[in-house]
């Protein structure tokens, strides 16, 4: 992705992402709806990936 198209979003616009457009369990948050922003797939298999690696997140 070139920089240009890159944005950073805050902590409390992604939980806000999450709460719109997440799909949910009683384990929590589980994955996110395919009309989700794609900033908000990117964040969401990022965090995947980093519990794949056995960090928490």
């Amino acid at each position: 992705m070139s920089d240009d198209m890159k944005t950073d979003h805050t902590m409390a616009e992604t939980w806000a992402g999450y709460e719109k457009y997440g799909i949910w369990n009683e384990d929590g948050l589980v994955g996110v709806r395919e009309d989700a922003p794609e900033w908000l797939k990117e964040k969401w298999e990022n965090k995947l990936w980093m519990r794949k690696q056995g960090i928490k997140v």
